[in-house]
């Protein structure tokens, strides 16, 4: 099974999304900010092979964690997801990488169709 690692600082939209994901057919690991995924990646990196990523969330930023992790996980799929439009800080960069973007709210359809 494929594992999507979802970080949300709000419980809500993690359970919600751990959910669907779940239910289509994935294995889901939560955190709720940079910190408890980059822990994640250090003890657990190999069963991680999805990033589901908030891009607005306190101490440190989706788009800080991604850089964090990408160099050395350069086969992460990334994708961050945002109430906000596109223009975050760092957040362009990450996109003209290859992530994708996905705007809350979003459909469960439309969640599962970026990690098929």
């Amino acid at each position: 099974k494929r594992t999507i690692l979802i970080v949300d600082d709000d419980p809500r939209i993690r359970r919600m999304t751990s959910l669907y994901l779940k239910e289509s057919g994935f294995e889901t690991l939560e955190a709720e900010n940079g910190a408890e995924a980059l822990a994640f990646f250090q003890n657990q990196s190999e069963l991680i092979h999805f990033l589901l990523v908030d891009v607005d969330m306190p101490v440190m930023t989706g788009p800080e964690l991604v850089g964090c992790v990408l160099p050395d996980h350069p086969e992460l799929r990334v994708v961050f997801m945002s109430g906000y439009p596109r223009e975050s800080p760092g957040l362009q960069v990450h996109l003209n990488a290859g992530c994708q973007f996905l705007a809350k709210p979003f459909r469960p359809s439309r969640l599962c169709e970026l990690f098929a």
